[in-house]
């Protein structure tokens, strides 16, 4: 019996100490489990703090890790995406209907509430803004006592497609007055003057090489303003140069439709559009020709106005056939008013006083 007794004890010494044993070496390592309490035995190399994860390669190309960002937001130290290019309603070579046709109509789409609308008319009247432009334009153009500018024109004349002009272009009021010296490579050196009343109502050139076969350049010569001879060189006669000519045919398509008389054709406003040869947008007005109704359209056609919004004139005209083809092009630009323009700048004598007239 006491031999159990000893046997018994000797056994419980031996499980705990098996135990304890146990449980101070499983605590001793790195990972050690939860101790008595609960608590967790660590050693000094654990109650460091953990160091931060490296990404391979060297330490000067680890790029800091950017905080989250919330959902739908860009992070603040990426970049904006760059601003797209504004797409140009209409390039010159294109056919016009292909580029106005994505327009919006003339009322505006209806914005969120957040956002502020600009200031616009409101009008039930289609005809209003055209009437608008040309009375800013009319009124503007009165003012005016004489200007220069640079004019770059094609023109098909005839079934001939002419070449671009670049010409240097002088007007005066008082009286009616035209000057106009050919600038680019076509036409270089030619010289054209028209004043209404003077120098025998004539129009006086100085010829460019080529205009008159089997004669140099530079020969002085008076033709009727009516003439062939100049009728071949271009769409429309001198005495309708200028701004004042196009404000006035302007002028006369809407009088047209406000009295509903639709031989002019008809035509809508669609707003301001930016143009390649302009910085700022213009004003833009699409007219449409019915056949028979102008002289150089007989199968009809189609026609752009833009109008400056700041000078209210007439800066650039697109003039498209029946197929699409352009036949008139004329852009106005280096608009300088007012200019001290005097008689010698429009007096053929004194223009080219080394020069015989014919």
């Amino acid at each position: 019996m006491a031999g159990r007794q000893a046997l018994r004890g000797f056994l419980l010494f031996l499980g705990t100490n098996l135990v304890l044993t146990s449980c101070a070496q499983t605590d001793g390592r790195p990972n050690g489990r939860l101790g008595l309490l609960g608590k967790k035995n660590s050693t000094p190399e654990e109650e460091r703090p953990a160091p931060a994860l490296a990404i391979p390669g060297p330490a000067a190309e680890q790029p800091a890790l950017p905080a989250p960002a919330q959902p739908g937001l860009l992070l603040t130290s990426a970049p904006a995406p760059p601003a797209l290019p504004e797409v140009l309603p209409l390039r010159v070579a294109d056919p016009i209907m292909k580029d106005i046709a994505p327009l919006p109509p003339l009322a505006a789409a209806p914005r969120p509430a957040t956002q502020a609308a600009p200031q616009v008319v409101e009008t039930s009247n289609p005809l209003a803004p055209l009437r608008d432009l040309y009375q800013k334009a009319a009124d503007k153009h009165a003012t005016l006592d004489s200007y220069t500018l640079r004019l770059r024109r094609r023109e098909v004349v005839g079934s001939q497609n002419r070449p671009e002009e670049l010409l240097l272009f002088k007007w005066r009021k008082e009286p009616w007055s035209v000057y106009l010296k050919w600038l680019g490579t076509e036409g270089k050196g030619r010289e054209v003057v028209y004043v209404k009343g003077r120098y025998d109502n004539a129009l006086h050139t100085l010829t460019a090489a080529g205009d008159i076969p089997l004669l140099p350049a530079g020969r002085r010569f008076k033709l009727s303003p009516d003439g062939m001879l100049v009728k071949s060189k271009s769409r429309y006669p001198i005495t309708e140069a200028g701004l004042g000519g196009l404000i006035e045919r302007f002028g006369r398509l809407v009088d047209a439709l406000e009295k509903g008389d639709s031989r002019e054709g008809t035509a809508k406003y669609l707003g301001q559009l930016k143009r390649p040869e302009f910085e700022n947008k213009v004003e833009a007005v699409l007219q449409t020709i019915p056949p028979r109704s102008d002289p150089h359209l007989p199968r009809g056609g189609q026609r752009l106005w833009f109008f400056d919004p700041v000078l209210h004139l007439p800066m650039l005209l697109i003039t498209q056939d029946e197929t699409g083809r352009e036949v008139e092009y004329y852009c106005h630009d280096r608009f300088m008013f007012p200019v001290n323009l005097t008689d010698d700048d429009f007096n053929p004598d004194v223009l080219w006083k080394n020069v015989p007239a014919k």
